[in-house]
C-alpha cells in the first residue's frame, strides 16, 4: 500500500491510497491505464480523461498525450468509439 499526495494548484492537494504498485517501464514508474473516458482540447492540445487500473473514478485525471506514451492502444480504442458515437449522432 502506498499513500500519495500531489498539489493540483495553490489551493488544492489530492491525496489517495494506492493498493497496487506502479509498473516499471524503462526504469520509470508508470501507472496502468484501464481506459480513456473522454477527450478535450486545452490550448490546442489534446487532454484525455484517464481511468487508472484498479482505481476509482475519484482518481481519474486529465492527461496530455505526452504522458500517455505507453497507452497508445487505449487512446486508439477511445478514438474509435468516439468516432462511432459521432457517426451515430449525425
Amino acid at each position: 500500500m502506498l499513500d500519495i499526495s500531489f498539489k493540483l494548484n495553490a489551493y488544492s492537494t489530492v491525496r489517495f491510497r494506492v493498493l497496487t504498485a506502479p509498473v516499471i517501464i524503462e526504469g520509470e514508474e508508470e501507472w496502468e491505464v484501464e481506459r480513456i473516458l473522454n477527450k478535450r482540447r486545452v490550448r490546442g492540445k489534446d487532454k484525455f480523461l484517464v481511468r487508472w487500473k484498479e482505481f476509482t473514478a475519484e482518481s481519474d485525471t486529465w492527461e496530455g498525450r505526452e504522458n500517455l506514451e505507453n497507452a497508445k492502444e487505449a487512446i486508439k480504442e477511445f478514438e474509435k468509439e468516439y468516432q462511432q458515437d459521432m457517426e451515430d449522432v449525425a
